[in-house]
């Protein structure tokens, strides 16, 4: 026969697994949503820069910034958006 602690520690680790299960899942969403639109930017990056060079040579992409300065100031955020260093990094509380 078990203990009422017992009974009452096996609920709030019931509850903790649940709760980690439940973040996970968030997570996980989050992750795979952030993705699909950050690698999609990505690839139309790529398509934008070969309409107007058309080559795919790295060294002919020399001086785009000059001109194209938008346009080099997103190619230098996506992939930090990517990476999650601009997000915050303060939990949410549930």
């Amino acid at each position: 026969m078990t203990s009422p602690r017992d009974e009452l520690f096996d609920l709030a680790v019931n509850r903790a697994a649940e709760y980690a299960a439940r973040l996970g899942l968030q997570g996980a969403m989050v992750q795979m949503i952030s993705h699909g639109f950050i690698s999609g930017a990505l690839f139309t990056c790529v398509g934008v820069l070969y309409d107007r060079m058309h080559t795919r040579m790295i060294r002919d992409y020399g001086g785009v910034a000059n001109v194209m300065p938008w346009f080099a100031a997103l190619i230098g955020a996506v992939p930090r958006h990517r990476s999650k260093l601009w997000c915050s990094t303060q939990p949410r509380q549930l």
